[in-house]
This record gives C-alpha cells, sequence and structure tokens, in this order.
C-alpha cells in the first residue's frame, strides 16, 4: 500500500539495518538479493534467470533453496525442471573448474559436517532460533521434535502456496508473499540465524 514513488525510501530506511552484514562480509545481503530477484524475475517470466538466481543462492548458502522450493510449488511446470538443471549444471561446473576428485572431496566433507553439526547444545555457538527461544522460556525441545517441527513450518507454508495456485489467487500476491514466508523460516525454525563470531 505504501505509493511506488516513496519504495526507494523503504529501502533507504532499511539500509542502516543491512550495515552489519556489509561490514563483516557476511554473504547474507547477496543472498536475500538473490532470493528477491529469483522471485521478481518469475513474475516476468523469467524462469532462466530465476532459476540461475535461486541455483546460484543455493551453492552459497543451502538454506535459501526453500524459496527455489516454493516456486516450484507454485510454478511447477514452468519452473521446476529448470531449477533442477541448474543445479546439476552449477555442481558440474564446479568439477569442470577444479580437479573432480578435490571437489568430490569437499561435497564429502560438506554433507559429514552438515551432519555432525549439532549446535543447540552450546550455548556461546547455538542459532538463533526457535529453538534456543523456547530453551530460553525453559522450553527444552528434544532435536527430533524441533526437526519435525522444521518440517512441519515448511510444510504448512508450501501448502499455503499450493491452496494460492489451486485458488487461483493473482501471482502477484503469491509471489509477494513467497518472499516473506521464506524468510520467516529460515529466521525462526529453519536456524539459519548462527551466531556473530
Amino acid at each position: 500500500r505504501i505509493p511506488a514513488q516513496n519504495h526507494p525510501l523503504v529501502f533507504l530506511i532499511l539500509l542502516p539495518l543491512s550495515i552489519g552484514s556489509i561490514n563483516n562480509a557476511q554473504a547474507n545481503p547477496l543472498v536475500v538479493a538473490l532470493v528477491m530477484a529469483a522471485i521478481i524475475a518469475t513474475r516476468s517470466a523469467r524462469w532462466a534467470a530465476a532459476a540461475l538466481c535461486i541455483g546460484v543462492v543455493a551453492y552459497l548458502k543451502i538454506y535459501p533453496l526453500a524459496a527455489g522450493l516454493l516456486l516450484c510449488v507454485i510454478f511447477p511446470q514452468k519452473f521446476s525442471w529448470r531449477l533442477i538443471a541448474m543445479l546439476v549444471a552449477l555442481g558440474a561446473l564446479s568439477f569442470i573448474l577444479q580437479k573432480p576428485g578435490y571437489v568430490a572431496e569437499q561435497y564429502h566433507n560438506w554433507v559429514a559436517t552438515r551432519k555432525a553439526d549439532e549446535r543447540h547444545h552450546d550455548i556461546m555457538n547455538r542459532p538463533r532460533d526457535l529453538w534456543t527461544l523456547l530453551a530460553a522460556c525453559g522450553i527444552e525441545l528434544n532435536l527430533r521434535l524441533y526437526f519435525f517441527i522444521q518440517l512441519l513450518g515448511g510444510g504448512v507454508i508450501a501448502a499455503q502456496c499450493f491452496l494460492g495456485r489451486l485458488t487461483q489467487r493473482g501471482n502477484d500476491r503469491r509471489l509477494t508473499l513467497t518472499f516473506p514466508l521464506v524468510g520467516f523460516w529460515i529466521l525462526v525454525p529453519g536456524h539459519a540465524t548462527a551466531p556473530a563470531n
């Protein structure tokens, strides 16, 4: 509802909130920009550009792939296969640009570290997420239950996008909701917000 001529003011007002991420060379501003660019590209039916943005952001940090998965729910025929092709192409590119054995080892190490990464019990390094908020309130959750809550949250958001497609709501409205819903899931149950070191 903000008039179009005031849109630049909104981003200028938000800019000071991002200075911390820009200052310490965080990838977060780039991640947010790529997700926003992907959503904007789908609005104008630039499917390859949208898939490229999501593909690049997924190789920077895996959790924003959630935005791409929601776009697959909204535009299954037009976007899904392009996203899969882009992820495969970018993965293949990493093997082309570096020694394949080294790349395979890095992917293997990444999977191993993701499996072993359990920071919720480390007070100094735990993610700033719903689990930590509940723990601060004296509610200790089993990590398996918390993982289920994460999946459930993502499932509810995906269901909302799917139902919006079935009820023929306008694409603008669905796409407008996609970005804040993905952001909410990433920040609250998705434990993407880590403490600053």
